[in-house]
């Protein structure tokens, strides 16, 4: 597994936060886990490299049978990575693709 960023370094704490996105079983939970990806995978319009492998996660997630509040936040989260612009971080990197990759 590659090292994704996240607005405050390292991204690895974004798994558990998906894995519990797509455990929640009402909307209020459902809203508090979207708020706390989405400053982390995408803020104010600036998209991190974590936004790639959350991306396929969310897009996955669809597959399966979830609550509309789970499918609503995922598609919120997938909505916000292609209209914003990469992290200069990312794309000094040479990570410049990172939104076409996600857009794929």
């Amino acid at each position: 597994m590659g090292f994704y960023r996240q607005i405050n370094g390292s991204a690895a704490g974004i798994r558990d936060s998906l894995t519990g996105l797509l455990a929640l079983r009402s909307a209020d939970e459902a809203e508090q886990a979207y708020w706390g990806l989405e400053n982390w995978v995408v803020a104010q319009g600036t998209v991190y490299s974590s936004a790639e492998p959350t991306i396929a996660v969310l897009m996955a997630s669809f597959l399966d049978d979830r609550i509309e509040p789970i499918k609503i936040s995922a598609l919120d989260l997938i909505y916000q990575v292609p209209t914003g612009a990469a992290n200069e971080s990312s794309t000094e990197v040479g990570n410049e693709g990172l939104i076409d990759r996600c857009r794929d």
